[in-house]
């Protein structure tokens, strides 16, 4: 999938895109964005559990980008 994000990313010759996003730990049936986040292919890599707060993780997730030469 070609996004806005990707193109300016790879326009710049950055080899991924990362997010944070509340971790899975925090179970909230209301929050979609980690499922989506992972639906267009991001993969998790760290969570910080206080990074935000103590009650709320942070899931640290990165996606590589293809470079064409």
């Amino acid at each position: 999938m070609k996004t806005a994000a990707k193109e300016h990313a790879a326009s710049k010759n950055a080899r991924f895109l990362t997010v944070k996003t509340v971790a899975a730990s925090k179970s909230d049936e209301d929050y979609a964005t980690r499922a989506f986040y992972e639906s267009v292919g991001f993969l998790p890599v760290e969570e910080f559990a206080t990074l935000w707060a103590s009650s709320n993780s942070c899931l640290f997730m990165i996606q590589p980008l293809e470079h064409h030469a």
